[in-house]
């Protein structure tokens, strides 16, 4: 026989015996039906002889490129040092294989225990409350029956309760986040206005554009004033949608913007206003 028939055999043999030792081991612990062992007999099979085949194609190509078709071709006889060698692979891939299925088999020994135990307890369980259920009265059983009704309607009762907070919360967080991108909005809009109004619109430049949590919106510019001079300057937009502006409004700007400008928190949309091209 070929040589390289002969190791094929060899890793189809140390596959095998590997495979089959782990399948046999987890079907003695319960791993595994026995009922299943033929089907996954014969895929062992198939896949340990693919392997085998892959190996002697290899093996073949291999030859066939740095020795001579004579010397791959010639007979092989194994010597008694190969031999021995070969039947220690094959022991030790048994070994190794009943080694690696056996915390599976265990492991799923303890899952099966775990379950009979708790399906024990669940029949004890039900034998207890059938036994108790059959020793009362039928006033006892009414009045039972009349509690268990009403623990259904209250939790059916709660359950509704939180399912329309869950939707007003939902709903208040929507309508929160529209008002938001409205005021938003508004105070890109009231850039823009602020800007036209200028006496040279072109030297109008937005240095911060914060909305407040209430809705106002506080501008910081520099622009040209009648005079030719740029000058840094500020404008409030109330929550109401009035625009007061530092040079012409005096006292109800001042009030306007310690109302709502010197409080802290809000967006600063002044860079997102101008990538938008909004001014």
């Amino acid at each position: 026989m070929k040589k390289n028939a002969i190791y094929s055999l060899i890793v189809f043999a140390i596959v095998a015996v590997y495979v089959l030792s782990g399948l046999l081991t987890q079907a003695a612990m319960g791993a595994e039906k026995w009922d299943d062992v033929p089907k996954y007999l014969l895929l062992v099979l198939v896949v340990s002889a693919f392997i085998a085949a892959l190996f002697y194609v290899a093996l073949t190509a291999i030859g066939n490129t740095f020795w001579s078709q004579q010397a791959v071709a010639a007979p092989y006889k194994p010597s008694q040092t190969f031999l021995i060698v070969t039947l220690f692979l094959i022991a030790s891939g048994a070994t190794f294989g009943v080694v690696v299925s056996y915390p599976k088999g265990k492991e799923a020994q303890q899952a099966a225990a775990r379950q009979d135990e708790a399906r024990a307890k669940r029949m004890k369980a039900a034998e207890a409350e059938r036994q108790r259920v059959a020793a009362l009265t039928p006033e006892q059983r009414a009045e039972e029956e009349r509690v268990k009704q009403e623990r259904a309607a209250a939790a059916a009762k709660a359950a509704a309760k939180a399912t329309a907070l869950r939707q007003a919360a939902e709903a208040k967080v929507k309508a929160d986040k529209a008002k938001h991108d409205a005021q938003l909005q508004m105070a890109g809009v009231g850039a823009a206005v602020l800007k036209r109004a200028m006496k040279d619109p072109e030297t109008f430049e937005l240095r911060s554009l914060v909305v407040r949590p209430n809705g106002a919106a506080c501008y910081e510019y520099r622009a040209k004033n009648s005079f030719g001079a740029i000058l840094p300057s500020n404008a409030v937009l109330t929550p109401k949608g009035q625009m007061l502006v530092q040079e012409k409004d005096g006292n109800e700007f001042v009030h306007a913007w310690n109302k709502n400008c010197t409080v802290g928190g809000g967006d600063e949309i002044a860079d997102l206003v101008k990538r938008l091209g909004i001014i």
